[in-house]
């Protein structure tokens, strides 16, 4: 590790992997940060590894180092390339794009080393100071060797939960409240065919003694049924995906203290109240649990106050905004503690887009984020998290990184401005990289 870049990135998620990359690519020296021991984000950590929707209406939208590297990917299991215009545009399920995570997360190592990014994994950012004087910002870490100090010109955040924006005293969007969370995992050795029925008036006894909590199984909120049918369904949804993305643990505020700690133990207890319940289930004598993820599959917890947010409207009405960085396809996809699940889908035809202000903190200079704390309200939110957004989204912002940092002698500021861009300038970058843009 230097003392010195042009930018550093905050997460090694794919925002944050595309964003380091984005970055290099523009001629950036850059540090990837990461809190864990590999790359790839929920891909890999939260076991999320079907990333949708690169494709809407017949053709691909997403394109750029994102796309690159789930390429790679299926080429490396032997597995075709999707054929954009044939896939399903409303079958958002169906789209995905199931790939190896380990391969994938190898990949994104391998192709960051050749690019020349630098990596510091088992690593967090315990302070953030701006250094107007010096045009960049001093950011302590803390790694597994001990705290290390670096200097640089623009900080990206993906982190996900913006935590080093927090640090930096950025402003986030008031706490409303988050969708819950997944802890993915896989279930086997359960005699088929299941009695799916006898299941369903078990969980409602079993939720009637608190021996489960009704997010153990499915997305059905905080009621469970009232019909035994519906409570069977919930046994064949999530039997059915062998507990994979199946089930509802709640974040809660994410500025609370220790909430991250509570998140984590929640979805283990949940595991753990299932694994008894079902252990005592005929049918179920040689159950076995196997590890899927290694934490909590978080789908919101803090957003940006930026420039620019897209709202509900303007993403269900595929508002086409001036600088526009990235497309984004995926229906309105709010998981929710109350009533479990709403999903709305965009009409024919309609192509949201996300605009260069989403990436820029509201006021301040020297920052971008990326991922799923775009500036957003929560409906919006809801879609833009996606991960073929995520990658696009990140890319973008390295490139502006870079772009602002290499204009930094022309710029009357003390930091970089991105907003100092021309939009012509981070268009052309974008597309040189291979990005898909209106």
């Amino acid at each position: 590790m230097k003392a010195e870049y042009d930018v550093v990135v905050v997460g090694a998620g794919v925002s944050g992997v595309c964003a380091a990359l984005g970055a290099r690519r523009q001629g950036a020296s850059v540090l990837l940060v990461e809190k864990t021991g590999m790359t790839g984000g929920a891909i890999t950590l939260a076991a999320v590894n079907f990333p949708a929707m690169f494709n809407a209406w017949g053709r691909q939208i997403v394109g750029g180092v994102g796309w690159e590297l789930v390429s790679k990917t299926l080429h490396d299991e032997g597995k075709p390339q999707p054929d954009f215009e044939t896939l399903d545009t409303h079958d958002h399920v169906g789209s995905a794009i199931q790939i190896n995570p380990l391969l994938f997360s190898a990949i994104c190592d391998e192709t960051l080393l050749a690019d020349g990014v630098e990596m510091t994994l088992h690593t967090m950012p315990v302070r953030v100071e701006e250094s107007p004087e010096q045009g960049g910002w001093h950011l302590s870490l803390i790694t597994k060797e001990g705290p290390a100090e670096v200097f640089c010109r623009m900080l990206v955040d993906c982190t996900g939960d913006a935590d080093l924006a927090r640090l930096a005293n950025i402003s986030c969007l008031p706490f409303e409240e988050t969708q819950p969370g997944t802890l993915s995992f896989f279930i086997s050795g359960f005699e088929e065919p299941v009695d799916f029925e006898s299941l369903g008036e078990a969980l409602k006894t079993a939720v009637e003694r608190h021996e489960l909590e009704t997010g153990d199984v499915w997305w059905c909120g905080r009621a469970l049924p009232s019909a035994n049918q519906a409570r069977a369904n919930m046994w064949r949804m999530f039997l059915g995906r062998r507990g994979m993305n199946a089930n509802h643990i709640s974040l809660g505020n994410p500025d609370a203290a220790a909430s991250r700690t509570r998140f984590e133990l929640e979805g283990r207890a949940s595991v753990l109240r299932l694994w008894r319940f079902l252990k005592k289930q005929p049918g179920f004598e040689h159950l076995e649990f196997t590890l899927r993820s290694a934490e909590c599959g978080c789908r919101e917890s803090r957003r940006i106050l930026t420039d620019e947010l897209v709202t509900g409207e303007q993403y269900r009405s595929g508002f086409r905004f001036p600088e526009p960085i990235a497309f984004s396809f995926y229906p309105i996809d709010l998981h929710d503690d109350t009533c479990g699940l709403k999903v709305e889908k965009l009409a024919d035809g309609v192509l949201p887009t996300v605009p260069k202000g989403a990436l820029i903190p509201k006021g301040r200079n020297g920052f971008l984020v990326a991922g799923r704390i775009i500036g957003s309200d929560r409906v919006a939110n809801s879609a833009l998290r996606i991960q073929a957004t995520c990658m696009a989204t990140g890319q973008a912002a390295g490139v502006l990184a870079a772009l602002s940092t290499a204009q930094m002698a022309s710029s009357s500021s003390s930091l970089p401005d991105p907003r100092s861009v021309p939009y012509d300038s981070l268009r052309e970058a974008l597309l040189k990289q291979n990005a898909i843009l209106p």
